[in-house]
């Protein structure tokens, strides 16, 4: 393409609206009323009893309950996402918006909201058509409340999309700006469920990298990367999702539109979930795609955190980097696996999320990262630097 044409590069929101068929049951979750209304019409929450929450729910308590943990320095620093989307509806309550439930939105010591809209300086309230920002941000609010973290995950909302009435596109300035925003107002997490297929995106340095865990959705095109590029999914520095649903035989399998392969790194659920509608203060809508499921992993990426910060033990010695670390553990961690769609006898690392709640996960000298140790192994297996 042209000079002029790279310079104005943007990447178009990674949304595509996959209805799903599946039914579960209604996850007996600490959520709002609305969602419990609109759950009882709609099969788009399934990916709550997929994702295990009840097993995780009970490591959750665990926690809260054992000597081992200490909770109390992240009730005033908690874990915090960063939702680099086309903003947020944050009156909507799901995120605490209307009272009816604990708020889940980062507010600094005025309680004010930590946001920012890197579009053209308003306000960071959702502009897409199709509310993609709150959808995707309610994702990760559900999760919260599905385990009564409330009190130690928090989500940041940034505007960093522009909005024409049919798309939204992201340019690779507003994107910087934002990350920086999330960086340094302490963002732990940084959520990026937008795609392009060009090398131009590839933006997430390394010095970034050390300062939060970046997860990006993989795109929606269907297509392999071993043959094209999609960023900033496949950065060295970025957890790559891609997404699956649960065939009517029960099997994870990589939904068609979802991109796949190269360096994309771990399936979670997105086919059709239930989320929050940006149209209304206490709507929900369906919505599928890798933009779904990559906030599946940024919670997922926030929960280890959480349990690693308020544990007594040491996961990592003094001088190794926590954001490395977790990325690591997301990328060994369970033995679940999606069929890839178009590749024979093919399968991706799916998300395991009572895998990593209950797992334990050390730093090891002696291979240089992360390791998974056996309970009864621990004192022996866990090295720490001289």
């Amino acid at each position: 393409c042209s000079a002029f044409a790279a310079a104005l590069l943007t990447a178009i929101i990674a949304v595509a609206c996959v209805f799903s068929c599946l039914s579960a049951p209604v996850a007996d979750a600490l959520l709002p009323e609305s969602w419990e209304t609109a759950a009882e019409t709609s099969d788009g929450d399934w990916y709550l009893e997929e994702l295990g929450l009840d097993a995780v729910a009970e490591y959750v308590r665990s926690w809260l309950g054992s000597d081992s943990y200490d909770f109390s320095a992240l009730a005033d620093d908690p874990v915090v996402v960063a939702v680099i989307d086309s903003g947020v509806k944050t009156s909507h309550d799901i995120f605490g918006g209307d009272g009816a439930c604990p708020d889940v939105l980062f507010r600094d010591e005025n309680g004010e909201i930590v946001g920012v809209n890197t579009v053209d300086g308003g306000s960071f309230g959702d502009g897409a058509p199709d509310r993609h920002g709150t959808h995707v941000a309610g994702i990760i609010a559900a999760l919260i409340h599905a385990l009564d973290l409330e009190d130690y995950i928090k989500i940041m909302p940034i505007k960093a999309g522009k909005s024409d009435g049919k798309d939204t596109s992201f340019g690779i300035p507003d994107v910087k700006e934002a990350v920086e925003f999330a960086l340094d107002r302490g963002a732990d997490v940084v959520n990026l469920s937008l795609t392009a297929d060009s090398t131009s995106w590839d933006i997430i340095t390394d010095e970034w990298a050390e300062r939060a865990v970046f997860v990006a959705a993989a795109g929606n095109d269907g297509k392999s990367a071993a043959n094209m590029h999609f960023y900033p999914a496949e950065s060295d520095n970025a957890i790559g999702v891609m997404n699956y649903t649960v065939s009517a035989s029960g099997e994870r399998v990589l939904t068609g539109t979802s991109n796949y392969g190269g360096d994309l790194d771990i399936a979670a659920p997105g086919d059709g979930l239930l989320s929050a509608d940006g149209a209304g203060y206490g709507g929900y809508k369906r919505l599928g795609g890798t933009s779904m499921a990559s906030p599946v992993v940024a919670f997922a990426a926030a929960l280890l955190e959480v349990k690693w910060r308020a544990s007594e033990a040491e996961e990592y010695p003094e001088g190794v980097n926590e954001s490395e670390c977790v990325k690591e553990v997301l990328l060994m961690h369970g033995s679940r696996t999606a069929k890839s769609a178009r590749e024979r006898d093919k399968t991706y690392r799916a998300l395991d999320m009572p895998a990593l709640a209950g797992g334990i996960y050390r730093y090891s000298v002696i291979s240089g990262g992360m390791t998974e140790v056996n309970p009864g192994d621990v004192t022996v297996a866990v090295e720490t630097q001289p």
